[in-house]
């Protein structure tokens, strides 16, 4: 069970890494260009809620196994975590 926790603290804070990579540094790179682009308002709108979408995806699986590292029951609802995993 101990490695179980170890390797559940490691996804979460790898995950969280990357949500706040994604966030930052895709904002840089990637959204600011794209809103200043001369593409019509409809392909942005799409491609920045994709944008949200994804960001908000990867925040919540780190939430998720980060919640599942710090707590201490037995009883992990391992069908969630198996399902973030192939996600």
């Amino acid at each position: 069970m101990k490695t179980k926790i170890i390797f559940l603290k490691i996804a979460g804070f790898l995950s969280l890494f990357t949500a706040f990579l994604h966030t930052i540094g895709g904002q840089l790179t990637d959204v600011n260009p794209l809103l200043k682009s001369n593409l019509e308002n409809l392909p942005k709108t799409e491609i920045l809620g994709a944008w949200h979408m994804v960001t908000i995806s990867l925040f919540s699986t780190s939430f998720v196994w980060l919640y599942f590292a710090y707590k201490r029951k037995e009883n992990l609802n391992i069908e969630l975590l198996k399902f973030i995993s192939y996600f």
